[in-house]
């Protein structure tokens, strides 16, 4: 199942579901604003509704998060708690960390670690 949206300007924004047995790994990319976190909410709502045990949000390729894409993490991660099941973000740019640590939510997130392509780029 994906979600794409075109947003003129901006790259295209996409968001991918994998299942693995009874987890799912949502790969986001592009953009994450106000024009686009609508269809990442309606994507996280359709994965949290199949009976599945974790879902792991990644990261890697969103190049822009705003505080629309916040509220999707967050919403996603408190109703999948509800449900008791397992949230994570996985590969999280430095651009989406930043964002996160300005609104004090590493810890929210258990956001510790840099992402390959940070290490490469600090060498």
């Amino acid at each position: 199942m994906a979600v794409r949206e075109r947003v003129e300007g901006a790259s295209p924004f996409r968001c991918d579901v994998l299942y693995v047995e009874d987890h799912a790994v949502v790969m986001t990319r592009g953009a994450v604003d106000l024009n686009t976190a609508p269809a990442m909410h309606r994507q996280m709502s359709a994965t949290l509704a199949l009976p599945i045990t974790g879902i792991t949000v990644d990261l890697a390729y969103v190049s822009f998060l705003d505080s629309s894409g916040v509220n999707v993490l967050v919403q996603t991660r408190a109703d999948a708690t509800q449900r008791d099941i397992a949230f994570r973000l996985e590969s999280v740019p430095r651009n989406v960390r930043l964002v996160l640590d300005a609104l004090g939510l590493l810890d929210l997130f258990a956001v510790r670690h840099e992402t390959p392509a940070d290490d490469v780029a600090s060498a």
